[in-house]
């Protein structure tokens, strides 16, 4: 998984300089792809690190044992590259984002249909 992490980071990394930095263009479909995978990325790492950090959480108790503690780190361990995949796949996703793309801050000019006078 941190693999997967790694790659997926590469891939944002990228995306990120190309869109940002060069200011090259992205075809639509290239960028569909890439919202996607870093959408999954981010839904996959955020699900295997919440499995393995209850997996680890329920051998806590049992530390003393040999076998409850290798799997405490080993699951800790997995939960950490999860949460680096969610990250990786979020800056993905914020890659994507097209430079001047003011979709949250609508023009105040421009007139609302939902309002009408009375």
């Amino acid at each position: 998984m941190l693999v997967g992490a790694g790659a997926v980071g590469v891939v944002a990394w990228t995306t990120w300089q190309s869109l940002h930095k060069r200011n090259q263009r992205m075809t639509s479909d290239h960028g569909i792809k890439m919202l996607a995978l870093g959408k999954a990325a981010a839904i996959v790492g955020i699900l295997f690190a919440a499995g393995y950090a209850g997996f680890a959480l329920a051998f806590v108790d049992h530390w003393a044992v040999p076998f409850g503690r290798e799997r405490v780190i080993h699951g800790g361990v997995t939960a950490v590259t999860g949460i680096l995949l969610m990250v990786a796949g979020l800056l993905l996703e914020h890659a994507c984002k097209i430079p001047g793309d003011d979709d949250d801050h609508p023009d105040p000019g421009a007139s609302s249909t939902d309002s009408s006078p009375a």
